[in-house]
């Protein structure tokens, strides 16, 4: 991110973080993730600094145990869909973004999470598996 004020920070409990994601996914938010460039790109075209825009990308550090859980989520707004490129079907049914940086093309590339079906069911198991993430042998 850059070194701009988020509006949106927390530090939460795991359990806390995962509630508070829950309830981000069911008012339309997204879950991203990806590498520091391109996630930069994102919050400076979608989000920008230091304006009010900036309150719809929101960081949370939650504790589980020894680890530490890091949400970030942003609002779905028009200017996303446009950025990302979508149709406005397909962004309904936008639960994820993975902003990876390709090296060979020097450029940003979505990767995209839709859900299909009843839309809290999919949050559902989206939440749960990411807390079996979090609690496994996988996630330092």
């Amino acid at each position: 991110m850059s070194d701009s004020d988020i509006s949106a920070f927390d530090i939460t409990t795991f359990e806390e973080g995962l509630e508070i994601l829950k309830k981000k996914l069911q008012e339309g938010w997204i879950y991203v993730v990806g590498d520091s460039p391109c996630l930069e790109i994102l919050e400076n075209i979608v989000y920008p600094p230091r304006t009010e825009k900036n309150r719809d990308l929101w960081l949370s550090f939650a504790t589980a145990g020894e680890k530490i859980a890091i949400f970030l989520l942003a609002k779905k707004t028009e200017e996303l869909r446009e950025f990302l490129g979508i149709s406005k079907e397909k962004f309904e049914r936008l639960i994820g973004l993975e902003e990876k940086y390709d090296p060979s093309s020097q450029r940003c590339i979505h990767e995209l999470c839709f859900f299909e079906g009843d839309r809290d069911e999919a949050i559902s198991i989206f939440v749960n598996n990411f807390r079996k993430l979090v609690n496994s042998k996988l996630y330092k």
